[in-house]
């Protein structure tokens, strides 16, 4: 009888605690959506008092503490210069404390890499700590921490190593889009002025999977046309692609329909065709109202010397 006594009072024990649980669950998710609503509609002073407001609840959860520098790092952007400075520290420390209790917290790891690349050393900036937690990142994603460090592989022309970190990226098995990867590695290649480079790396997009593809296919038939004609390769390709992309729905264009024609001109200038000539890009270098176009088309005559 005492023991049936015992043992029901330790299941409402149980039971009592496991709600208690539920309830501060709940209770926290709450204020987790309340903060990122605050900070999404940039109402920083609310955001800021439901993210203390969890964190004293949970002081040692790392998202709670990544949304705590997040927010912290918007108001430091809207801050007045004497206290940008506070606000930057707080971004770092809530940053490093979500990593002190999980190593391996991707948001956290990224925010502290990007807080690094921005902060001035007076705010706790330390750029000499980006290696190590790209490293980190690799560790957790290697696509992500590839895209972070490539810039500065292109900036050093550390050619080999980006080739052997891209292959390492490439083949790591995840649920990730390999084929926007390639995309987005080969707009930064051509941001760089490595044209050919670019279009060979684009080229290896796999359009065999269009669900994979959705969200740039237009974008790519541009680019496949400004890379041939700016790597002075694969031209007929360009020409083809260039007119693929003309013929799209204007809702699927983003590009000015000037620029459209300058490539289709540039391309078929650079194929021989005989009815493009010095006159005819003139004549859309005056036609057209944007500037860099204006200074593209001078720039590619000059080059061609026309």
């Amino acid at each position: 009888m005492k023991l049936n006594k015992l043992l029901n009072g330790l299941k409402a024990i149980l039971m009592i605690t496991s709600l208690a649980i539920a309830f501060n669950s709940n209770a926290n998710q709450g204020l987790l959506e309340k903060a990122k609503l605050a900070l999404a509609a940039k109402q920083l002073d609310k955001a800021e008092e439901y993210i203390e407001k969890l964190l004293e609840h949970s002081p040692d959860e790392p998202n709670h503490l990544f949304m705590a520098g997040r927010i912290a790092g918007a108001q430091a952007q809207e801050a007045s210069i004497f206290s940008k400075l506070g606000y930057a520290r707080d971004v770092k420390k809530y940053f490093e404390q979500a990593l002190s209790i999980d190593p391996y917290h991707k948001p956290s790891i990224i925010g502290l890499i990007r807080f690094h690349e921005q902060a001035p050393v007076m705010a706790g900036g330390e750029k000499e700590s980006i290696p190590a937690l790209i490293e980190q990142l690799r560790k957790v994603d290697k696509k992500t921490a590839f895209t972070m460090q490539s810039g500065k592989l292109l900036d050093n022309k550390e050619f080999e190593l980006l080739e052997k970190r891209y292959q390492e990226a490439l083949n790591q098995q995840d649920s990730s889009n390999s084929e926007q990867f390639k995309y987005d590695f080969a707009m930064q290649l051509s941001k760089y002025g490595y044209y050919s480079k670019a279009l060979d790396m684009i080229l290896t997009i796999d359009l065999s999977k269009p669900e994979l593809i959705a969200d740039f296919a237009a974008m790519r038939l541009y680019q496949v046309a400004k890379l041939a004609a700016e790597s002075r390769r694969e031209l007929d390709l360009g020409v083809e692609s260039i007119q693929q992309y003309a013929e799209l729905s204007a809702e699927d264009k983003t590009i000015p329909d000037d620029w459209v024609e300058f490539r289709l001109l540039q391309l078929q200038f650079l194929s021989g065709n005989s009815s493009v000539n010095k006159q005819t890009i003139n004549a859309l270098k005056a036609k057209t109202e944007e500037k860099s176009l204006k200074d593209k088309i001078s720039s590619f005559l000059k080059e061609v010397k026309l």
